[in-house]
């Protein structure tokens, strides 16, 4: 019906509606990333969810993102994520105040009185002592600026929470001004119960590509991919520790796909992941 209404091939149309949801997704990746001073040739990007992994390299290309990790049963990510995680709590206080001897004392007695909430929480879910851990956190701006930065760690001595904002500020906004004025925002506590178990490395999985392949089948990479092309089709529960394969091709498991464009390859690394790289030649 789409491509009647705007006189395309069922084919364009569907292409176009797929390169409209990875522009989509490619813009919110640009806003917590670019546009906050990051250089995404730094990242990877994590493909999770069931569609995550089918979407997934189109992104990065769209963005310039070199790498993306597809991690095992991306489907149940989320899920296990809840099983596995730390559990944790915030405690925040407004603190909306230039700073100053008198604002850093304030801040100081209110951080102080906050571990000690985190810590009687902490308790009350039965997280023993060497498994508590606290995060400091000072949110904080120029005054006259839109948006604070956060500032993370032990800072507990003005002069270097000072130097710990000014390299923030340089990280997200690309600068920072010596001689102006800071203003407080916020003040956080973050209390973590470090509950989830250790993680044990998988034992390698033995076999082969060849055995992995379930055959070929005609997949639709994009008109600006060439269109249509015939891909390898791997399932990804017999894929071996090691293995490399070449788009393109698709790797079908029980909660998700992964495509592989041309000009990219995967691997498959030691926790049973799978590594989407683009070749040198097509960086």
């Amino acid at each position: 019906q789409i491509a009647t209404r705007i006189g395309a091939s069922p084919d364009e149309a569907a292409d176009g509606i797929i390169r409209i949801a990875v522009a989509n997704m490619a813009r919110a990746i640009r806003s917590i990333s670019i546009e906050r001073g990051c250089d995404v040739k730094e990242f990877a990007l994590v493909a999770f969810g069931g569609a995550g992994p089918l979407h997934a390299a189109f992104v990065a290309e769209e963005v310039g993102i070199p790498a993306v990790l597809v991690p095992e049963a991306p489907g149940t990510m989320c899920a296990r994520g809840v099983l596995l995680s730390n559990i944790s709590r915030s405690f925040v206080r407004s603190h909306v105040a230039p700073l100053d001897d008198a604002s850093w004392r304030d801040i100081l007695e209110q951080t102080r009185a906050m571990t000690a909430e985190a810590e009687a929480w902490l308790i009350g879910e039965g997280v023993e002592r060497p498994l508590r851990a606290y995060v400091r956190v000072i949110e904080a701006r120029y005054v006259g600026q839109n948006f604070e930065v956060r500032v993370e760690g032990d800072i507990m001595n003005r002069a270097a929470f000072i130097g710990a904002f000014y390299q923030v500020n340089e990280e997200v906004y690309g600068y920072h001004v010596e001689d102006r004025e800071i203003e407080i925002v916020n003040v956080r506590i973050e209390a973590i119960g470090q509950t989830a178990a250790s993680l044990e490395q998988p034992p390698p999985r033995p076999g082969s590509c060849e055995e992995a392949r379930i055959g070929t089948r005609n997949v639709h990479m994009g008109a600006e991919a060439g269109g249509w092309a015939e891909a390898s089709v791997y399932d990804r529960e017999k894929l071996p520790s090691g293995a490399t394969i070449a788009g393109p091709a698709v790797v079908e498991e029980l909660t998700a796909t992964t495509v592989l464009p041309k000009g990219w390859t995967a691997s498959i690394d030691a926790w049973r992941n799978i590594i989407l790289t683009r070749k040198a030649s097509e960086a």
